[in-house]
């Protein structure tokens, strides 16, 4: 499975083996270090921060044959709207990798109810007014359809059948940012011989909500392996968007 397609192309696995299905806990109450969300799904993000602010992650994509592909994923907030006396927030998810000597990118922009982490049970259609999605700095800009928007938000996991765990107590974790305060929380979800398992690492110390993320798949009984990581390296307040605003098609 990898994690990079689920979040910006049409995932391989759907097509071959059905959906591998994971969700992530209720997170409620857990204090000033941890975001309080009311989603019960696995999500890139657990929080909206202010209009501006960005995080890049280092990530890597191991295939089972062990090649490695590494890159980096933005995630900024990039303004607000306000329709029908709601709020709405536009998130902007820049995915950004090498290949040989051409540089490869995506980016997917997305308006979001701004109380999406304080819904239990919200729809990620519901959620969703809005979203447009280009996969070169100069293809063609055009709306996501429902499915892309599952597998963005999703990361091409379905939350109806995990087992999750949270951690009982915070943790602290290493990254190019410093020591950050953390909760663990692991979902797991088997699929024929394949157990997937999602990590993800969260705190209120970064924008959007985590400081790292990772699947991981085990085949039988071997150890599993690693297919999916992002780590944040740096945060910021001088967000803009990289596609035109002329271009804010409705979902």
């Amino acid at each position: 499975m990898s994690v990079r397609q689920h979040m910006f192309i049409r995932p391989p696995h759907l097509r071959v083996a059905q959906s591998v299905c994971v969700a992530i806990v209720l997170l409620v109450g857990v204090g000033r270090d941890f975001p309080c969300c009311a989603q019960e799904r696995v999500l890139p993000f657990y929080s909206l921060p202010a209009d501006g602010q960005w995080v890049t992650f280092d990530w890597t994509a191991v295939k089972r044959s062990g090649r490695r592909t590494r890159g980096t994923l933005r995630m900024s907030a990039v303004g607000r709207e306000r329709i029908g006396g709601r709020v709405y927030r536009w998130v902007e998810l820049s995915l950004e990798s090498k290949s040989g000597d051409r540089t490869i990118r995506r980016v997917r922009r997305l308006l979001l109810r701004d109380d999406l982490f304080k819904s239990p049970g919200l729809s990620l259609q519901k959620a969703v007014l809005k979203s447009i999605g280009r996969d070169e700095p100069s293809g063609v800009i055009a709306p996501l359809s429902a499915r892309e928007i599952n597998n963005l938000l999703g990361l091409g996991f379905d939350g109806s059948r995990a087992k999750v765990r949270r951690s009982a107590k915070p943790e602290s974790m290493k990254t190019p940012l410093g020591k950050l305060v953390v909760r663990r929380l692991v979902a797991k979800q088997k699929q024929s011989t394949r157990t997937w398992v999602y990590t993800g690492y969260l705190t209120a110390r970064i924008p959007f909500g985590l400081a790292r993320f990772e699947v991981r798949e085990r085949r039988g009984d071997a150890a599993p392996q690693l297919r999916f990581s992002a780590t944040v390296r740096a945060v910021g307040k001088n967000a803009k968007s990289q596609l035109p605003a002329s271009k804010n098609v409705r979902h």
